[in-house]
């Protein structure tokens, strides 16, 4: 038994598994664990169509521990009173009042959306057309209980192709259509279908991007779910340090060693001859140093860009807006569990491998050492430079020099200094 199916049962709520000779639950829950498991600890907004007395929303509130929980039906108010806490917001109202969604919901506000409302095709495709804004790209869309939407008395037109399975199937074909959705909005909702997929009453539809960033993705990953990849693009390569990953033709082992800026050079160095136009470093869950939002609107620059969102931090901020550091080296000091073997700071560091380069009170650098960068910018130095930098880190899986060149990546990237050639 998962562990949704689980809470599930300890609640109630008719989305879990039947027992041996029983018939009378759903069994959704193996389903929505499937999909949902990775991002138990990340989703921070949920909204369930369809209250009744709550045992699923107070299952996804256990199942979910960091996000914020939404109900909307029309129902008696102490239903309301008996669920809602500080993580748990039942809306009393319609699925399909515009003006109450806009109230609570902003654009892209919503990790994961379910329709387990009133079951018409009207109110679920009405709330589907107007929902789809709120979900996050990459979020997931489910309407539960599909079979209900055909019966007639569910269907406001005698044409069963106005019922919801109508509408779904003729997504599928040259000739998508809905009573209730105009055809321009239903077309922009086709094109950010990511998957769709129905499991005998249950849809599953996962939001993604109509066009692909320009930028190829380099991404370095240690025990993450890379999963978020695909929502933006299929020109990647994943260099996997972890056992989670099995390798294929787009994910590639590495030796666990030198952070990502082991992986930024590998890349460059086994690429030098033919580098994609435009890149994009990232790392297996890029939304620790840069917002999911942030990084939604920066990962579509066709220019240099630091992807990061420190907007938080007062007082530390360079001309773009972005990170700055005192430059005090702090981080070479060798220290449990890190190594050290070369460089004592940050311009001795800098001065060793260019001769041009003035030493600054502070350093702008994005942490996390994630960027999009031309080709151009990369040229600018020799492979044998790329070559350096990869072998001063690759002596050990968490050497301080890693920390060195994340600071000076930036630095690198954005200019164009004469190489030190000895």
């Amino acid at each position: 038994m998962n562990e949704l199916d689980r809470l599930a049962k300890l609640y109630g709520t008719d989305k879990q598994t039947n027992e041996e000779g029983q018939f009378i639950y759903h069994g959704y829950t193996p389903i929505y664990h499937h999909f949902l498991e990775p991002y138990r600890d990340t989703y921070e907004s949920i909204l369930e169509i369809g209250v009744l007395q709550g045992w699923s929303h107070l299952m996804w509130k256990d199942y979910f521990p960091n996000a914020k929980i939404y109900g909307i039906d029309i129902f008696s108010e102490s239903v309301a009173r008996d669920v809602s806490d500080e993580r748990i917001t039942i809306i009393k109202g319609s699925q399909d009042d515009k003006n109450l969604i806009d109230k609570f919901f902003t654009e892209q506000h919503l990790d994961m959306i379910i329709d387990d409302g009133s079951h018409t095709s009207w109110h679920q495709q009405k709330s589907f057309a107007y929902l789809w804004s709120k979900l996050k790209y990459g979020g997931y869309y489910f309407i539960e209980d599909l079979a209900v939407s055909q019966l007639r008395e569910f269907r406001e037109f005698e044409d069963w192709n106005s019922s919801t399975l109508g509408w779904l199937e003729s997504l599928n074909t040259d000739n998508p259509h809905s009573y209730y959705i105009d055809n321009k909005s239903l077309l922009k909702i086709i094109s950010e279908i990511k998957y769709m997929e129905k499991f005998g009453e249950l849809l599953v539809i996962r939001k993604g991007y109509s066009i692909e960033p320009k930028a190829y993705f380099v991404v370095s990953n240690w025990n993450n779910d890379v999963s978020w990849v695909n929502d933006f693009t299929e020109n990647y390569i994943i260099y996997d340090k972890s056992d989670t990953l099995p390798e294929d033709d787009k994910i590639l082992k590495l030796e666990n060693v030198g952070f990502n800026i082991f992986d930024i050079c590998h890349f460059i160095v086994n690429n030098y001859d033919d580098l994609p136009e435009l890149i994009a470093f990232v790392q297996g869950w890029p939304f620790n140093h840069c917002k999911r939002e942030t990084f939604n609107k920066l990962i579509f620059n066709e220019c240099f860009t630091p992807i990061e969102d420190y907007t938080h931090i007062k007082g530390r901020k360079g001309e773009d807006g972005g990170y700055l550091e005192f430059n005090n080296s702090y981080y070479l000091k060798e220290k449990e569990p890190y190594t050290h073997r070369y460089y004592n700071s940050y311009d001795g560091f800098m001065t060793n491998i260019f001769s041009d380069y003035i030493a600054s009170t502070w350093v702008r650098f994005a942490p996390g050492g994630q960027y999009i960068v031309p080709k151009k910018n990369i040229l600018y130095y020799s492979k044998r430079f790329w070559e350096k930098l990869m072998n001063i880190v690759s002596y050990d899986r968490l050497p301080v020099e890693g920390f060195l060149i994340e600071r000076a990546l930036y630095t690198i990237f954005a200019n164009k200094f004469r190489e030190k050639t000895a």
